[in-house]
C-alpha cells in the first residue's frame, strides 16, 4: 500500500472517530446521569477491592489446596515469591493504562472489570498452583489502572472531587463483607478448606453483572470527549504543530531517569521517595494477615470470618475520614498519625491473636491498619505531587510509583527468602511485627524530621511561566 493510500485511510478513520464522538457528545444526558454513574463506579470499586483483597483474606484455603504436604512457612514463602514475581506486572500496566487516553474511559473501565472477574474465574478453574499463578497475575494487572478514580476526577465537580474519592472509596471498603459472607458459606460452615474457590466464583460472577451495568448505563466522560474532538478537529498542520510541542514538552520534563537524578538533589523529594520506600517495605502486613490468625486459631477457623467481618467497618471509616483530614491538618500531620495508627494497631492485631483476644476486636484492629497503611500511601504520592514542579510532575510521579515497587519487592523477597531458610515453626505474627514495625518507625521519624508540609505548598514562578506556555500551546491549537 502507498504511503498516499494509508494517508487516505487515516483521514477516513479520523472522520469516521471523529463523527462517533461528536454524536456520543450530542446524546442527551438525564439529570440523575451523575449519580447513577457514581452508583456504577461505586460497584466497580467494590469489585476492585474484593479483588485485591480476596487472595489474603482466602490464604489458608489456598495454602491447604496447592500445599497440602508442605508447611505452612514453607508455603507462605512460595506466596511470597509469586507475589513477588507479579510486581512486574506494575511495570508493564504504565504502557497500558495511557491506552484510554486514546480509545476512552468507558471501554478500559469494562475491560479492567471483565479482567478482574474474568481472573477471578480462572482462579476458580484452577486445578494446581500454576493456574492459579495465572489468575493471580491477571488479578494484578487489571486492579492496577484504576479506570473507575479516572472517572471520577473527570465528572465529578472541580470542588467535590478529594470528598467524592474518599467517599466513593471508603464505601467500597464496606464491600469488603462479601468476602467473609461467602467465606462463611462456603468454608467455614461447610468444613471445605477447597471452599475458596466458590468464593472466587461468586466474586467473579458478580464482577461479570457489574460490567454489564457499567456497559448500559455509564457514558464516556466529557473531558475524555472534548478532548478528542477538539484534537480531531485540527487540521494536518495543526495536529503536525502539537505533535511537535508535545516532543518538545517531553524533552523539558526528561523522563523517568531525569525525575529520578532531580528528585535526589532536590531535599523535599528525597526524603519523601525514602520514606515512601521504607513505608513499603513493611508491605508484607497487608498481605499476610489470614495467614497470621490461621498460625494460631487454624486453617479454616469459624474465628477468622468473624475477625474478617469487622475488617470492613474499621477500613471504611478511616478511608473516609483520611480525606477531610489532609485537608484539615495538613499532608504532613495527616501522614504522622495514619503511619503511626498503621503501627500501633498491627501491634495490636499480633498481640491479641497471641493472648487469645475476641475475634471481633482483633478484626477492628486489622480493619484499622489496613486501612491506615493504604490511605498513608495516597497521602505520599500526594506530598510527592504537590513538591513537584509542573514540568516534572507526571515524571516524578511515575518515578515515586517505580520507588513504590522496588519497596513491594524487597518486602516480598525478602521475606519469601527468610521464610524458607529460617528454622521452621517460627511464630509467623512475631515474625512480622519484627519484619515491619522497624520500617514504619523508620519512614515515621524521616517524615518527622525531614519533610515539610506541602498542604499549601505555593508552585515557584518558574512553575508559573510553564504553566502560561501550556496553556497558550493549547488555546493556539483549539
Amino acid at each position: 500500500m502507498t504511503s498516499q493510500a494509508k494517508e487516505e485511510r487515516r483521514k477516513l478513520r479520523e472522520q469516521k472517530e471523529l463523527a462517533h464522538w461528536q454524536k456520543e457528545k450530542a446524546r442527551p444526558k438525564s439529570k440523575a446521569y451523575f449519580w447513577y454513574l457514581m452508583l456504577v463506579l461505586t460497584l466497580i470499586y467494590i469489585i476492585d477491592e474484593v479483588t485485591t483483597n480476596s487472595v489474603t483474606q482466602v490464604e489458608d484455603g489456598l495454602i491447604a489446596s496447592f500445599f497440602p504436604n508442605t508447611d505452612a512457612q514453607t508455603a507462605e514463602g512460595y506466596i511470597n515469591l509469586l507475589s513477588t514475581a507479579a510486581i512486574g506486572l506494575m511495570i508493564l500496566s504504565c504502557f497500558y493504562k495511557p491506552l484510554a487516553d486514546r480509545f476512552g474511559r468507558k471501554i478500559f473501565l469494562l475491560i479492567n472489570t471483565l479482567g478482574m472477574a474474568g481472573a477471578m474465574f480462572v482462579c476458580f478453574l484452577a486445578s494446581n498452583f500454576w493456574i492459579y499463578a495465572l489468575g493471580f497475575c491477571l488479578m494484578r494487572w487489571f486492579v492496577t489502572p484504576d479506570e473507575q478514580v479516572v472517572y471520577i476526577v473527570e465528572v465529578a465537580p472541580k470542588k467535590l472531587r478529594g470528598t467524592l474519592n474518599s467517599l466513593v472509596k471508603g464505601i467500597a471498603e464496606f464491600g469488603l463483607f462479601l468476602i467473609p459472607w461467602f467465606r462463611k458459606i462456603f468454608m467455614t460452615d461447610t468444613g471445605d478448606i477447597g471452599g475458596w474457590k466458590w468464593v472466587f466464583f461468586v466474586i467473579s460472577m458478580i464482577g461479570f453483572a457489574f460490567a454489564l451495568l457499567a456497559l448500559l448505563l455509564a457514558r464516556e466522560s466529557d473531558a475524555f470527549l472534548d478532548e478528542r474532538i477538539a484534537y480531531l478537529s485540527l487540521s494536518d498542520e495543526q495536529k503536525k504543530a502539537l505533535a511537535d510541542q508535545k516532543l518538545n514538552n517531553k524533552k523539558k520534563q526528561g523522563g523517568l531517569l531525569t525525575a529520578i537524578v532531580y528528585a535526589f538533589k532536590d531535599r523535599q523529594l528525597r526524603w519523601i521517595f525514602i520514606c515512601t520506600t521504607l513505608y513499603t517495605i513493611g508491605r508484607v502486613v497487608t498481605d499476610r494477615n489470614t495467614a497470621i490468625m490461621a498460625a494460631t486459631w487454624g486453617e479454616n477457623s469459624p474465628l477468622i470470618t468473624d475477625a474478617q467481618f469487622i475488617l470492613p467497618i474499621g477500613a471504611g471509616i478511616v478511608t473516609i475520614l483520611a480525606g477531610f483530614l489532609s485537608d484539615w491538618v495538613g499532608r504532613k500531620k495527616a501522614s504522622i498519625i495514619l503511619l503511626s495508627s498503621c503501627t500501633v494497631f498491627f501491634v495490636l492485631f499480633v498481640i491479641g491473636i497471641q493472648q487469645g483476644w475476641s475475634a471481633y476486636l482483633v478484626g477492628s484492629f486489622l480493619g484499622l491498619y489496613l486501612a491506615s497503611y493504604w490511605v498513608t500511601g495516597d497521602t505520599f504520592i500526594l506530598m510527592c505531587g504537590e513538591s513537584s514542579p509542573t514540568n516534572l510532575r507526571a515524571s516524578l510521579m511515575s518515578a515515586q510509583s517505580a520507588f513504590y515497587g522496588a519497596g513491594q519487592g524487597i518486602s516480598y523477597g525478602l521475606t519469601a527468602i527468610l521464610l524458607l531458610v529460617l528454622p521452621k515453626n517460627i511464630n509467623l505474627g512475631y515474625f512480622c511485627l519484627c519484619m515491619a514495625v522497624p520500617c514504619f518507625i523508620a519512614s515515621l521519624t524521616l517524615l518527622m524530621l525531614k519533610v515539610k508540609e506541602t498542604k499549601a505548598m505555593e508552585i515557584t514562578e518558574k512553575d508559573r511561566e510553564v504553566d502560561a506556555e501550556e496553556e497558550k500551546v493549547i488555546t493556539e491549537v483549539k
